[in-house]
């Protein structure tokens, strides 16, 4: 048998210790916050209850039924493939069987379905416990792409819910199936592993050993302990997950990611080893995540899996948690607004819900075949039944008797930069306005300017995010794109050439054309290849030798992908041309030898007819193996120069890597009804400008941004202030009109039932300085971004030499 320690919850077994530690740095800010919403008018509701919980879940569940495979011959028996990848995806099966089992738990699938139903869910249950007894996989056998540290939490509560509601056989087959589970076997790094794969595996363990289905928690306390690093929680309670980034990169969906966790082993009663610290770390960080929350219940954007409908779903386990947890310890105050932020997470989830129930995996309505905006791990199922999973988890915690009351997202009156986030949040009355220090690496986001949302406006049109740099398998934006400061100068640059054009790679972040630039890499280090996609037949790359120079040939180095040895470039041509449109002129149609089991890669060389030429483009015909990939790549003929370039740079197109310093630079109103603070940027030298302020004056109509970019001593002839234009969702076209003066652009997006608005519109308005005369003007240049396609529209001037700043001012408010 179970042990009853399902119903931990039922006792509210939470947490009272306090643990020594440092102070809270946000303590002040939220105080500011807690006067400002407690005492509110009760806001209307949202209507949000545990019945509207279990409806999402529903018809997440109820659509994906029809992917389960219900072949007995199968060694997919039971499991849902994803029908866009046609395989089994991650952790889709376990999270469906706990999602259809909490819907079995509360009575909401009956009548002539319910055994149906039953039966699939259990055939799910069933195959998942399979496969993490097994472990990692080997050939049909084990859990998907490896994914069994997410299992184990799913299928435990799913057990717990299946308590006494399933045949005596199947239930002690399944227990059966969990005590044989072995952690060493199953998980990756356990016992020491860290970041979120580790904590999201201890907690399944630790909630298998409530259920009575392990013995001891001496290796959960072990794993649990290489968690316990002060440069992975900072004092406000906020996880740093760096992985898959590096930099300053600090994930916004994987710092709620394992705190739910974290979350849910204290829940179910954690008392060993460090928990009275990770119950400090917890509330400090719910308390952060309700400071950063937005109006339109939205986890803040920045990095990895930004903008996925489960950052919304992650934050109602938080905000449930919390709501009953104060609620026992007789704060209502707070108990309502974690109640209420809850109710906005789930409305945002709704605004996202296909015709068919399930969710658009990121917030655009793209067919999930085109995958846009996704990272290379999302997947239309894996990220659909997830956040339905982490609403059944929610629903745990859910009370409905606790009313909503004012949130802080909706009130604001504060402004603050969360520890090692590198944001800063400025809200007022829910206008809010959030800003990226640092961009990370891979580019996610934008530096700068990256979000304004306000309840009066449809968020995608107000910026929800910008355009970043490249997404991850997109092609290359020609730069960053959102709110914010431009400038042209004159860059002296030295090298061979520039790459013009080139084909997306197999990770667009590492394998670029630049690597293999007249590079030394005998031993094929994969760290300076160009490795294409697998099964990509065509490629290519445009090289500027920056004039015009006597060529005679090519030499090349082909790649067979480092230590993989997979794949080559085979049949390729070269052609140049004098200028950039052509026309081209074949010189080299030549087949490359294949280097795989080589040690050292040699050089092959290719002489032409001497010519005078400045382009030159390589395109790959075939490949060897699985794709393409080139080692070194160098002209005959072309040398090293140094030329003066007239570039245009912009803030938003800043790596981490190219900025010094970025802060809060100072604070000079903080109220409900006005916030006023500056952000200070400090940029490399070879960004051709070093330093900016820009000033955000917020109210609760309007924000009015000022950028004051320091020209002096630099080479910067012209300034611009450019402005983002949301242009389509993949369903919807936004309008934008220009008004007769010039001097205000409004953008406007047709609402529907699905995004719970009428038609709403934003008003950008260029505030020229005294005596100046400026306009918009349109740049039709098109961005791709993760909610879909952005343009824009500038304005520039001169650099007036008598003043060491050139200023630049826009208003942003709503309204048709």
């Amino acid at each position: 048998s179970v042990r009853g320690a399902a119903y931990v919850l039922a006792a509210l077994v939470f947490g009272t210790c306090s643990a020594q530690s440092n102070p809270f740095p946000l303590n002040q800010t939220l105080e500011i916050a807690q006067r400002a919403a407690y005492g509110q008018p009760k806001p209307t509701p949202t209507g949000v209850n545990n019945a509207m919980y279990l409806s999402v879940i529903k018809d997440v569940v109820q659509n994906f039924r029809q992917f389960q495979n219900k072949d007995p011959n199968s060694p997919n028996y039971g499991k849902i493939i994803d029908p866009y990848a046609g395989m089994e995806i991650q952790y889709s099966t376990p999270t469906f069987a706990f999602a259809g089992a909490t819907l079995l738990e509360h009575g909401i699938i009956n009548g002539s379905e319910a055994q149906g139903f039953k039966d699939d869910i259990i055939l799910a249950m069933t195959a998942a416990l399979e496969a993490l007894v097994f472990g990692q996989p080997s050939g049909t056998k084990g859990c998907a792409q490896g994914h069994c540290n997410f299992y184990t939490m799913p299928l435990m509560l799913a057990i717990q819910s299946f308590n006494g509601s399933v045949p005596d056989d199947t239930f002690q087959h399944w227990c059966n199936l969990t005590r044989a589970i072995v952690p060493t076997r199953a998980y990756r790094g356990w016992p020491h592993g860290s970041g979120n794969w580790a904590i999201v595996a201890l907690t399944g363990e630790y909630i298998r050993y409530t259920l009575g289905l392990r013995d001891g928690i001496d290796d959960i306390v072990e794993q649990l302990r290489y968690q316990f690093d002060p440069n992975v929680w900072t004092d406000n309670g906020e996880y740093q997950d760096h992985s898959g980034c590096s930099g300053h990169c600090s994930p916004m969906p994987y710092d709620h990611f394992p705190r739910k966790y974290i979350s849910m082993m204290l829940g179910y009663g954690y008392q060993a080893e460090n928990a009275s610290v990770y119950w400090e770390l917890n509330r400090r960080g719910a308390w952060t995540s309700l400071l950063l929350q937005s109006p339109w219940g939205e986890l803040p954007t920045g990095g990895r899996s930004s903008q996925h409908q489960w950052n919304e779903a992650v934050s109602t386990v938080t905000y449930e948690f919390w709501a009953s947890k104060l609620k026992a310890e007789g704060d209502m105050d707070g108990a309502m607004a974690f109640k209420r932020a809850a109710g906005l997470s789930v409305k945002s989830l709704q605004r996202w819900q296909r015709p068919t129930g399930e969710f658009w995996v990121l917030k655009n309505r793209f067919d999930p075949a085109l995958r846009h905006g996704y990272e290379s791990y999302t997947y239309y199922s894996q990220y659909n039944l997830l956040p339905a999973s982490m609403l059944a988890t929610a629903l745990k915690f859910a009370d409905d008797s606790i009313p909503e009351g004012a949130s802080f997202a909706e009130t604001g009156g504060f402004v603050f930069s969360p520890e090692k986030l590198n944001k800063v949040i400025g809200n007022a009355g829910g206008f809010y306005v959030e800003s990226e220090l640092f961009a990370d690496a891979p580019p996610h986001d934008v530096t700068g300017l990256t979000r304004i949302h306000t309840r009066s406006a449809d968020p995608l049109i107000t910026i929800t995010a910008g355009a970043p740099i490249q997404m991850e398998s997109s092609p290359s934006n020609v730069g960053g794109l959102t709110l914010g400061p431009a400038w042209s100068y004159v860059k002296e640059t030295q090298g061979y050439a520039d790459v013009t054009a080139q084909s997306a790679s197999y990770d667009t972040s590492r394998f670029k054309v630049e690597n293999i630039l007249w590079s030394n890499n005998p031993s094929d280090d994969q760290s300076s290849l160009w490795v294409l996609p697998d099964d990509e037949s065509s490629a290519y790359f445009v090289l500027d030798l920056l004039s015009t120079q006597t060529l005679s040939g090519v030499n090349i180095r082909n790649s067979h992908n480092s230590h993989y040895e997979d794949r080559g470039v085979k049949d390729f041509t070269v052609e140049v041309a004098s200028n950039a449109n052509g026309p081209w002129t074949t010189v080299v149609k030549e087949q490359l030898k294949d280097v795989v089991g080589e040690s050292t890669i040699p050089w092959q060389n290719f002489s032409f007819t001497s010519q005078a030429q400045r382009y030159v483009r390589f395109s790959m015909n075939s490949y060897y193996h699985t794709g393409g990939a080139l080692n070194s790549f160098e002209v005959v003929g072309a040398h090293i120069q140094t030329i003066n370039v007239s570039t245009t740079e912009a803030l938003a197109t800043a790596k981490y890597t190219d900025t010094v310093n970025a802060s809060l630079a100072g604070v000079t109103t903080m109220d409900p009804s006005h916030v006023e603070y500056d952000v200070k940027y400090q940029l490399t030298d070879s960004f051709g400008v070093q330093s900016f302020v820009e000033t955000y004056s917020v109210t609760p109509d309007a924000l009015k941004y000022q950028v004051a970019i320091n020209t002096a001593g630099t080479k910067v002839n012209h300034t611009r202030v450019v402005m983002p234009v949301f242009k389509f969702d993949g369903k919807r076209n936004t309008t934008h009109k220009l008004s007769d003066d010039g001097l205000t652009v409004t953008v406007s997006l047709p609402g529907d039932v699905t995004s719970q608005l009428d038609t709403t519109c934003v008003n950008y308005q260029l505030i020229p300085s005294s005596g100046a005369s400026l306009q918009w003007k349109e740049d039709t240049t098109v961005y791709a971004c993760r909610n879909g396609y952005m343009t824009s529209y500038y304005a520039d001037r001169a650099v007036d030499s008598s003043k060491d700043a050139q200023v630049w001012n826009v208003q942003v408010s709503t309204g048709c």
